[in-house]
């Protein structure tokens, strides 16, 4: 079985629903460059010739294709254009209309030999803007007469810090004080009220004595959260957490990272002690940009609890989870590793508990047109149906549309995944009721066994919106849903 038809079947597995891929393009658009990644252009995996070249000469592995977005019919990759083997790491706006690897300008592309050593990607610094984390103190060994600060937490309210479930315990105690601010001698330290709030062995919140005091710790703040708008136009993607050394915080530290499709952390599995439930709809798959081992303090990634942080496409910053308990160790990681999403709405329930101010994550109706567009913009002839008009003005029977996809734009289909198949399936019929709303029976909440993921909007092919479901359905008697 070739690499193709190999990844071929295994997305049919896997296949992210979520459109949280580091970029999303649309086919034919030249991709950024990445590290040790030649000239590419976005299309779909099956019409990519050069896959199994890149692969195979590279000795690389599914996981290191980047994708681009998701069509109806299958991922798409950034397909490199004729293979290079000695692609730089420069990184590059995606080229205009104008570029020479684009469709209406074709050119055969020619590897060309490089002397330039392959550089990390050039992260921007925030280090002096993180002042909504902080780190957690404990006894440092079972005699408990010494104490160590560890592990990362998430200023979410003036009471509460968030952490995650491997930094509940450190030999077997949990945390005894929080620290704030990361300036040293302007922070503040308060002692922690116990028992420590638990979320599904993901996420932990932890409740302070004392407020949050700026006049004690003056850049210590609450964190900004993101929204599903900033997960799709982000620039760039961080980690951020303090390094470790024997298990004790050094310097914060920060850590590219790209967005993988769900399936990418197949291999990720809960170690002895650990029962987190990372699913495609509450967590991400990422991966660190590769970098150079380090000596000394370990920029671990899991073990310290990092807090992932987007940068938004107007330069500012946000927080979009804390990575995912699956074990406690503080290793280098290079492998895909889980995120826990701070966006899922399972997730905010649990931190508006503690943090009201965070409120409930954001209806679709708020989301800006230019990040969501309405049907009758991306779908054409697509409407909202209105109501029915009066019989005495109906059209008579010879003026009913010839075809049925100009006549009943107004339905839609939701998209299901068929355990028993292995595959994803449109199933069900919609009604667009709203331009962010779709009406459906109850029956097809639970359509091939699971709840619908995505909705499928208008019926003429090359013109249809795949959009992803927010929040939990809204249920009338059991017998309509929206």
């Amino acid at each position: 079985m070739t690499f193709l038809k190999f990844r071929i079947f295994l997305v049919a597995l896997t296949l992210c629903i979520a459109l949280g891929q580091s970029i999303v393009l649309k086919v034919g658009q030249p991709c950024p460059r990445y590290p040790n990644y030649p000239e590419s252009t976005c299309m779909g995996i099956r019409n990519c010739t050069t896959l199994d070249e890149f692969v195979h000469q590279e000795n690389r592995t599914l996981y290191d294709v980047v994708s681009c977005g998701i069509s109806v019919y299958m991922e798409l990759v950034c397909c490199p254009n004729g293979h290079n083997g000695n692609a730089t790491a420069s990184t590059v706006t995606p080229a205009s209309t104008s570029s020479p690897t684009s469709p209406a300008s074709p050119a055969v592309f020619e590897p060309q030999p490089s002397t330039t050593t392959p550089k990390e990607t050039p992260v921007r610094s925030y280090l002096d803007n993180f002042g909504h984390l902080a780190s957690l103190k404990y006894f440092k060994d079972e005699y408990m007469d010494d104490t160590i600060y560890s592990c990362t937490a998430l200023i979410i309210d003036d009471y509460f810090v968030l952490t995650n479930y491997a930094c509940r315990i450190f030999n077997n105690q949990p945390p005894l004080k929080v620290r704030l601010g990361l300036q040293t001698n302007h922070q503040q330290i308060s002692e922690i009220k116990q028992p420590l709030k638990v979320h599904e062995f993901d996420l932990v919140a932890i409740e302070m004595f004392d407020k949050l005091n700026n006049t004690i710790a003056p850049d210590a703040k609450i964190a900004e959260f993101c929204t599903q708008a900033d997960m799709k136009n982000y620039t760039k993607l961080f980690a951020v957490a303090f390094a470790q050394k024997n298990h004790e915080n050094c310097d914060l530290f920060q850590k590219e990272m790209r967005m993988l499709s769900y399936g990418a952390c197949v291999n990720v599995r809960n170690k002895e002690r650990f029962e987190v439930n990372a699913t495609r709809e509450s967590h991400w798959c990422l991966q660190p940009i590769k970098s150079r081992l380090n000596t000394g303090c370990i920029k671990c990634l899991r073990g310290s609890a990092s807090v992932l942080h987007v940068e938004r496409s107007d330069g500012g910053i946000c927080v979009a989870g804390i990575a995912t308990p699956t074990a406690d160790e503080c290793l280098p990681l290079r492998s895909p590793l889980y995120y826990t999403s701070i966006l899922h709405q399972t997730n905010r329930n649990f931190l508006t508990k503690y943090a009201p101010r965070l409120g409930i994550i954001e209806k679709p109706s708020i989301v800006p047109p230019s990040t969501t567009p309405s049907p009758e913009t991306i779908l054409p002839p697509s409407y909202i149906p209105s109501p029915c008009p009066p019989p005495a003005t109906l059209s008579p029977r010879t003026a009913v549309p010839q075809t049925l996809s100009t006549g009943f734009s107004h339905l839609a289909t939701l998209y299901y995944k068929d355990e028993e198949k292995l595959e994803f399936i449109y199933s069900c019929t919609g009604l667009i009721i709203d331009k962010n709303y779709v009406l459906a029976t109850y029956a097809c909440l639970k359509a091939a066994g699971h709840r619908p993921l995505r909705v499928r909007l208008g019926l003429l092919r090359n013109h249809q919106q795949s959009s992803e479901i927010l929040g939990d359905p809204q249920i009338h008697n059991k017998d309509l849903f929206i």
